[in-house]
């Protein structure tokens, strides 16, 4: 093959794309999703098929002064073959070109071994972009996304166009410069010869858009494309390189054998410590026919889940082994278990750093002492998000949360919802947010059902105030066994009678079927490394939700409760009084009420912050003692609690809801629903257990 004459050929092709202000180019392996994504993005009528060579032309699509352009499939670079032609000529002779590069999420190693190669060769903005997450679970095979973001120190985006995952990032990535990371390849003794060339090369050749380092290790390598490009300006360092070249191999040293050898390594090191592969296993086998049987599946699958969140509470808070120490006569063991607990630790660690600011302190001195009694109070509880991410990571991972759904489908279906939004009610437990944007994988119909009965799904943030509403007013361990599975079951049937009451509203028949169309992946040991990738990520997003908004929330409470009035209380007082009205009903009044109103305003923004308030309000930085000391009878306590846990969603569960659905009549029926059900709840129950004399 004319290397220099097909070049030339690739220079006119792309010609067209010079018009652009900007190109968005299309590369991965054949067979790694480019087309469907390419159709997609252009929605054009790009012919999509299974088979490497479908795409032997350049496809684009003109949309303003941006071009989308779907290049063929490639393994490799350097190979000399006419699709790596087209893309080398592409990268070289269009100077404002951003890379979309394909990653088949169910062949990560080729897709990782190509890409090595792009980010080596090409100086412009590149985006990862994996595709086929969901087949790519379902065979065992695991990406961590984040992982490898900041390895390579550009976006990584998992999408799926069927099921609508990632689409709004991936909108957003095509409107940014970023990604413009380096692979940089240590390549030993070569290296000396590399940077030689590199050197001749800066500043004489004039091809801007790919890296000298890389054309010079081509050269070395006897790469034709780029010996034909070298050539045309510089051939006496074409010349220089085959001389280096046939030195090497009389010392029996193959250049080319060297450098892809360690591209290889390089990539192997990015799949070994981001890519995980598993297989199942026969004690697998058999739990799957256990999950899967009409009768022994639900049964095993609610003994799953409720053994899960057993060894969440017992590991982070202590409770109930607690409990059952107490009832087995150990009371001295059960108490150091609740004080030593991972929670009971953390929050005590922060209280010694208050207790340590001086008792006469200075305005700094003061919001000081509000944000660690705010932050401190929120920080206890990341252990119990960590535990509670693992196990669930644990369920989803190893596939039992899947045969779960399948278990589950017939009572499900009896509430007008199928066996598959188990899994966006059982995230809803961890945050509501991620399970309103899990719906996605749902029928429309079906998705509008669950998406407004998620608010009423206790999710990690509401647990924080169940668990120190718990440990505060009910100090027997059975009844507060009791209360915090009420609580529990309270809120499944609200969920589910409210998806129910949905389903009826919005036209569905009484015995209309709900259908469960699903993959089942392969049951496997779950991967401790997946495990951890899932809890790093729920941390890293608990903390950056969380670490600003609780700093900023706990100065504003500060200041609510710091400016005063001419009456002398303060405006926290005013605005908490006002709204706290809620509460008289159920005998409470003075400070608790108005502290309960304001902490009732600045949870609806975020539910960690209801304990803040209370916390900020009362200067104690022990969650358990600044609630304890609101006095409420446990009626009262009782009847509040469940106001917390139902009464509006948050904030950004609020602005999920409406981008996922652009319904405001819907999010604001969603929001005025659930303050009636909690309001008309509180009043019941209180109503309930005065009579009962409780």
């Amino acid at each position: 093959m004319d290397h220099s004459h097909a070049m030339s050929m690739q220079e006119e092709g792309t010609g067209i794309l010079k018009e652009c202000r900007r190109v968005v180019l299309l590369v991965g392996t054949p067979n790694s999703g480019k087309s469907t994504l390419f159709n997609y993005l252009s929605g054009g009528n790009v012919r999509v098929g299974n088979w490497p060579g479908v795409t032997a032309e350049i496809y684009y699509h003109k949309r303003g002064d941006q071009c989308i352009v779907d290049l063929p499939g490639v393994y490799g670079l350097g190979g000399g073959s006419v699709e790596e032609e087209m893309l080398i000529s592409t990268l070289a002779n269009i100077g404002n070109v951003t890379v979309l590069f394909i990653l088949d999420g169910t062949q990560p190693e080729a897709g990782i071994y190509l890409l090595v190669q792009l980010l080596e060769a090409y100086k412009g903005p590149v985006k990862v972009i994996v595709t086929k997450s969901i087949l790519s679970h379902g065979l065992g095979i695991h990406i961590d996304v984040e992982g490898l973001e900041r390895r390579l120190g550009l976006p990584v985006i998992r999408v799926s166009v069927l099921e609508g995952i990632g689409v709004d990032k991936l909108a957003k990535a095509l409107e940014t410069e970023e990604g413009r990371a380096r692979v940089r390849i240590n390549y030993g003794s070569l290296d000396g010869y590399i940077e030689m060339l590199e050197h001749k090369l800066s500043g004489t050749v004039k091809i801007p858009n790919l890296s000298p380092r890389w054309i010079a290790a081509q050269l070395l390598s006897g790469d034709p494309i780029i010996r034909a490009l070298v050539s045309r300006s510089r051939s006496d360092i074409v010349e220089e390189a085959d001389r280096i070249a046939a030195m090497l191999a009389e010392q029996g040293v193959d250049p080319e054998e060297v450098i892809a050898s360690q591209r290889l390594n390089y990539a192997e090191d990015l799949v070994r410590r981001h890519v995980i592969r598993r297989r199942p296993g026969e004690l697998y086998t058999r739990l799957e026919k256990v999950l899967l049987h009409p009768i022994l599946g639900p049964l095993a699958g609610g003994l799953v889940l409720f053994t899960s969140f057993l060894m969440v509470f017992t590991l982070s808070t202590g409770f109930p082994l607690n409990m059952i120490l107490y009832m087995a006569g150990f009371e001295g063991a059960a108490r150091a278990l609740e004080e030593y607990s991972i929670v009971g630790l953390i929050g005590g660690l922060f209280s010694i750093a208050v207790e340590r600011i001086p008792e006469s302190p200075g305005l700094l001195d003061e919001v000081l002492a509000s944000v660690l009694s705010g932050v401190g109070i929120v920080a206890s509880f990341i252990p119990l998000i960590a535990i509670a991410t693992a196990f669930m990571a644990l369920l989803e991972d190893s596939g039992i949360m899947t045969r779960i759904a399948v278990a589950f489908h017939p009572f499900m279906q009896r509430m007008g919802v199928s066996g598959r939004s188990v899994y966006p009610y059982l995230l809803g437990l961890g945050c509501n947010v991620p399970a309103v944007m899990a719906t996605r994988l749902l029928p429309e119909r079906e998705r509008v059902r669950v998406i407004v009965s998620l608010p009423l799904v206790i999710c990690s943030a509401r647990l924080i105030v169940l668990i120190t509403f718990v440990f505060a007013f009910f100090h027997n361990p059975l009844v507060q066994a009791s209360v915090a599975v009420s609580v529990y079951i309270l809120s499944s049937i609200l969920a589910l009678f409210t998806a129910r009451i949905a389903g009826l509203l919005s036209g569905r028949s009484i015995g209309e079927k709900v259908y469960l169309v699903m993959d089942l992946p392969l049951m496997h040991k779950p991967s401790m490394k997946v495990v951890w990738w899932s809890v790093r990520s729920s941390l890293i997003h608990f903390i950056k939700k969380m670490g600003g908004p609780i700093t900023v929330a706990a100065i504003i409470i500060w200041l609510l409760l710091s400016v005063s009035s001419p009456s002398g209380y303060s405006l926290g007082e005013h605005i908490g009084g006002a709204v706290g009205i809620i509460f008289k009903p159920i005998g409470i009044s003075g400070d608790a009420s108005w502290i309960l109103g304001l902490s009732m305003l600045t949870g609806s923004l975020v539910k960690e912050v209801i304990i803040e308030t209370i916390g900020v309000a009362k200067m104690m930085p022990d969650p358990q003692e600044a609630v304890s000391s609101l006095a409420l009878t446990p009626a009262q306590a009782y009847s509040v609690l469940l106001f917390y846990m139902f009464y509006t969603p948050c904030i950004a569960t609020a602005m999920a809801i409406y981008f996922e659905t652009r319904n405001r009549r819907l999010l604001a029926s969603t929001i005025l629903y659930t303050f009636s059900i909690a309001t008309i709840i509180m009043y019941l129950s209180y109503t309930i257990l005065s009579l009962a004399g409780v």
